[in-house]
């Protein structure tokens, strides 16, 4: 039985490592409260609504995105996200490796 607990044991951090790592990959997806934000749409109507909302709540542009349809908008996360969210557009943090260069 000493080989079974080494198994489950080796399972059990294993599983752990992946946990932590989930969790990091969606806090660095998370997008800030203040700053840089990558406004990516999901829905036919979040494209067409994307940068007129985004510009309303106060957002500044920074240039498109690197998902077709996506931008790169600087703002409010508590201002820009809730009329984006209802229209079918993803907040995700704005940092350098998704969002690319500005435009």
């Amino acid at each position: 039985m000493i080989f079974g607990s080494r198994v489950d044991g080796v399972a059990l951090v294993a599983g752990q490592v992946m946990l932590v790592a989930i969790g990091l990959l969606v806090l660095g997806l998370f997008p800030p409260a203040v700053g840089r934000m990558l406004l990516v749409p999901v829905t036919d109507r979040g494209r067409a609504h994307i940068l007129s909302h985004a510009l309303t709540a106060g957002a500044a542009l920074v240039g498109r995105g690197p998902i077709d349809g996506s931008y790169v908008v600087y703002g409010e996360r508590s201002r820009i996200a809730p009329t984006l969210y209802d229209d079918g557009v993803m907040a995700l943090a704005g940092s350098a490796p998704l969002c690319g260069t500005a435009s």
